[in-house]
C-alpha cells in the first residue's frame, strides 16, 4: 500500500489537478483583497459626503494686516513725468558781415552768457572808415547848405535894390536850392546813423540771459550777415511740458491754473500750469500741457517728475496703493469677516489711491490676499 500511494501521488494528473487548485485559490485571494480594497475607498468617500460641515466659528481664522479708512477732505492729485524744453531756440547770426576777430568764452556749446554781454566780435576796420566817411558827407551837406542860404541872402538884396518892395521869386531867393541842401543833410544823418549802428553790431550780442545751445564761430572766421552758425535759448523760456491722458485731464476738471510740484531729481520746484495744448499727440492720442520752469539750472531734454494737484473733494478714502486687489477691488472686514468692495476710484498715484468712502468696517485688508472668499473668518493684525 504505501509503494502504491507513492505512485499515485507522481503521476502527471495528480501534479495538474493540485496546480490547477493553487492557481484558482491565487485568483480568487486577488479578487477578494480587491474587492475589500475597493469597499474600503468607497466607505471612505462616503464618509467625506455624509461628513458634516465644520462650523465656521471651529475653523482656524486667517490673520490679514489692514488699514484703517477714514473719510476726510483731499485734493485730486495727478503724478506724471514730464520733459524740461525751451519754448524756442533763437539762431545766433550777425546783422553784418566780417572776419571774427574775438570770440567770448561764453559763445561755446553749454556756454551761459548775461543780457548784453558782448559774444563775438567781427574786425571793425571797414565799418570805421564807412563812418569816417558818413560823417564827412554830413560836414560837405552842411557846408553847401550855409553856402546856399549866404547865396539867398545876396540874390534877395540886389532884387530888393533894383524892385524896391516887391516879393522875391522862388528862383531869386534859391528856394529850391536850399530845400535840396537841408534834404541832403537829413540823407547825410541817416547814413551816418546807418554807419554808427553797422559798426555797434560788430559787438555781436543779446538781449536775453541764456544758453548757447551749438555754436561754429572761431577767429578768422568770415561770417555772413543773417547767416546763423548756432543756436541759444533763454533762460526764462525754459518749461516742463506733461502729456497727459483724457482721463487725468477729467480728474483736474480743467488743467490751466492748476498748482503743480516738479521734482528735479529731488529738488521739489512749485509751478502753476500756464497752458494746454490745443491738439492731441498723433500717436499717444496724450493732450499736453505746459509748466513755467522757474529755476534755470536745467537743460532741455531733462525728464521729470511732476504732480498735478486738482479740485478738492470730501467723503473720500485716502489709501496706500497695496490695498488693490486683482480688479482693482478692495476687502473689506466687517465682524471679522471679508467683504468684497468695488470702490468708485478717484485718483491713482505711486503712494496712494483715493476712493469714495464706504462702510469700511474694521479697517481695509493691505497686500493682495490669495485664495480668499467672501465671508471667511479673519483676524486683524494693524
Amino acid at each position: 500500500m504505501p509503494v502504491e500511494e507513492t505512485q499515485t501521488d507522481s503521476s502527471p494528473v495528480g501534479h495538474s489537478t493540485r496546480g490547477r487548485l493553487i492557481g484558482l485559490l491565487q485568483v480568487v485571494g486577488v479578487l477578494v483583497i480587491l474587492i475589500v480594497a475597493i469597499g474600503f475607498a468607497r466607505e471612505d468617500r462616503g464618509g467625506g459626503r455624509m461628513a458634516a460641515p465644520q462650523p465656521a466659528t471651529q475653523r482656524a481664522a486667517r490673520p490679514v494686516a489692514v488699514v484703517p479708512a477714514t473719510p476726510q477732505l483731499t485734493a485730486l492729485r495727478v503724478d506724471a513725468t514730464g520733459t524740461v524744453q525751451a519754448r524756442n531756440f533763437v539762431p545766433l547770426a550777425t546783422q553784418v558781415s566780417g572776419r571774427v576777430r574775438r570770440v567770448g568764452d561764453s559763445l561755446r556749446p553749454g556756454g551761459r552768457f548775461a543780457a548784453g554781454e558782448t559774444l563775438l566780435e567781427i574786425d571793425p576796420i571797414d565799418f570805421e572808415l564807412r563812418l569816417a566817411q558818413a560823417r564827412a558827407e554830413l560836414a560837405a551837406a552842411l557846408a553847401n547848405l550855409e553856402l546856399l542860404r549866404a547865396q539867398a541872402d545876396a540874390a534877395i538884396s540886389n532884387y530888393a535894390l533894383l524892385n524896391g518892395d516887391a516879393s522875391v521869386p522862388p528862383l531869386v531867393a534859391r528856394a529850391p536850392q536850399i530845400a535840396q541842401g537841408e534834404a541832403q543833410i537829413e540823407g547825410a544823418r541817416a547814413a551816418l546813423a546807418t554807419a554808427e549802428l553797422a559798426l555797434a553790431r560788430t559787438r555781436f550780442s543779446l538781449a536775453f540771459p541764456g544758453r548757447v545751445a551749438s555754436s561754429s564761430a572761431e577767429v578768422g572766421q568770415l561770417l555772413v550777415a543773417n547767416q546763423a552758425f548756432g543756436e541759444a535759448y533763454a533762460e526764462a523760456a525754459l518749461e516742463v511740458v506733461v502729456p497727459l491722458a483724457e482721463a487725468d485731464l477729467a480728474r483736474l476738471n480743467g488743467a490751466v491754473g492748476r498748482a503743480a510740484d516738479i521734482d528735479i531729481d529731488g529738488l521739489v520746484v512749485p509751478s502753476r500750469v500756464a497752458r494746454e495744448g490745443a491738439v492731441l499727440d498723433d500717436r499717444t492720442r496724450f493732450t499736453e500741457v505746459y509748466l513755467p520752469l522757474p529755476e534755470a539750472t536745467h537743460r532741455p531734454g531733462q525728464f521729470v517728475g511732476v504732480t498735478l494737484y486738482g479740485p478738492e473733494i470730501g467723503n473720500v478714502f485716502v489709501l496706500p496703493p497695496t490695498v488693490l486687489q486683482t480688479d482693482d477691488r478692495l476687502w473689506a472686514v466687517r465682524e471679522g469677516r471679508l467683504a468684497e468692495v468695488e470702490p468708485t476710484i478717484r485718483a491713482i498715484s505711486a503712494d496712494s489711491v483715493i476712493v469714495d468712502a464706504f462702510d469700511a468696517g474694521d479697517g481695509i485688508v493691505d497686500g493682495q490676499l490669495s485664495g480668499a472668499t467672501p465671508g471667511m473668518a479673519v483676524e486683524l493684525v494693524r
